[in-house]
C-alpha cells in the first residue's frame, strides 16, 4: 500500500529504513519526488511547455501558494499553455453552464458567427403545440363552478360584463 508519508504504515510507525536492497535501490526525498512529478507532467513544445487540465489539477495539489502563483504567472505570460481542458473546466473559466457550451459545440462556424453578431439565438426557441380547442358543450355546471372558484368571482364577473358588452354592440 502507498501511504502519504513514505516509510510509515497506516498506524504512524516510525521510518523503518530502506526496504529495497541492491545497487538499483534509490532513496528519494519528498521534495525531489515533487520535482520529478512536475517534470513528468509537463510537455515541451519548443520554448513553451504545454500542460493538460488534469495534470494541472495534480500539480496544483502539491504546490505551495507561492509556487501556485508562479505557475499562474507562467500560464498568463504564455510560458505554459493549457491544453486538453474538459468542457466543464472551460465552462467554469468563461462563466457559462455546460449546457450552453454543448449547444455552441453543435453549431457550425457560420452559425457561431451569427450568434456572436446577434443574428440568431444560441438555443432556438421551443415551438409549442397549439392548445386543443375547448368543447364548450362538454363543460358541465360543476366544472364551471370550479373554474369560477379558481379564477375568482370578481374576475369572472368582469369577464361576463365584457362578454355581454361586446355581444350587444
Amino acid at each position: 500500500m502507498n501511504f502519504a508519508h513514505p516509510g510509515r504504515d497506516r498506524r504512524g510507525v516510525a521510518d523503518r529504513g530502506q526496504t529495497e536492497k541492491g545497487p538499483d535501490a534509490q532513496t528519494s526525498s519528498p521534495v525531489s519526488a515533487k520535482k520529478e512529478t512536475w517534470k513528468m507532467l509537463l510537455y515541451s513544445n519548443g520554448s513553451r511547455r504545454a500542460i493538460s487540465g488534469a495534470s494541472l489539477a495534480q500539480i496544483r495539489r502539491r504546490l505551495s501558494a507561492a509556487e501556485r502563483a508562479v505557475l499562474a504567472a507562467d500560464i498568463v505570460d504564455g510560458r505554459i499553455v493549457l491544453q486538453g481542458l474538459t468542457v466543464k473546466a472551460i465552462a467554469a473559466l468563461v462563466g457559462v453552464n455546460v449546457g450552453y457550451v454543448d449547444c455552441a459545440l453543435r453549431l457550425t462556424p457560420q452559425q457561431r458567427a451569427e450568434v456572436c453578431r446577434g443574428d440568431r439565438p444560441l438555443v432556438p426557441p421551443r415551438t409549442r403545440k397549439p392548445a386543443p380547442p375547448v368543447d364548450w358543450n362538454a363543460i358541465g355546471d360543476a366544472m364551471l363552478v370550479e373554474a369560477i372558484r379558481r379564477i375568482g368571482v370578481d374576475r369572472a364577473l368582469n369577464a361576463a360584463v365584457v362578454a355581454e358588452h361586446t355581444t350587444t354592440i
